[in-house]
């Protein structure tokens, strides 16, 4: 349980740097040409998704141990925030699976807005996550981590 947190800090950290490469990609659209950038967007987009999924797994763990004793607000907090990732995994799908397009410029025009909305997305949830899930997950952990030897004392009693 307490190995929860790190593999969260650690995939959000990795998230955000891919996600800011991939931005870094599509800033750089003047100085690539067409077909390589278009296959360069897709890849890191690709790579970005899978990345994602495996995030979402680990939330997926640690949102019952925060929800379980957390107030009214802070549920509709994480509520909130599930729902903004699971669009963000919709477009990673969306994008990553995009076809070729007739022309590279237009492929790269086509999915340029869209793509760089999602990415820009995921760094403000990756923001959103250091500054109220981690720390969530910190005071849930730190209050089983305190109720545990009361439970094991009374089981011993």
């Amino acid at each position: 349980m307490h190995d929860l947190l790190p593999a969260v800090e650690k995939k959000s950290r990795e998230i955000s740097l891919r996600t800011a490469r991939a931005l870094g990609v599509l800033g750089a659209a003047e100085s690539v040409p067409g077909p390589a950038l278009y296959h360069q967007v897709l890849r890191n987009i690709s790579d970005l998704r899978a990345i994602w999924a495996e995030h979402l797994r680990l939330l997926s763990e640690v949102y019952p141990l925060i929800s379980g004793e957390s107030d009214r607000m802070t549920i509709a907090v994480l509520r909130q925030f599930e729902e903004d990732i699971a669009e963000t995994a919709h477009w990673l799908e969306t994008l990553s699976s995009a076809g070729w397009a007739r022309t590279p410029e237009i492929g790269v025009n086509s999915i340029r807005v869209r793509a760089t909305k999602t990415l820009s997305d995921i760094l403000r949830q990756m923001e959103k996550e250091r500054t109220t899930v981690v720390p969530l997950l910190r005071r849930s952990l730190a209050r089983s981590a305190d109720t545990l030897p009361a439970i094991r004392h009374l089981a011993t009693a």
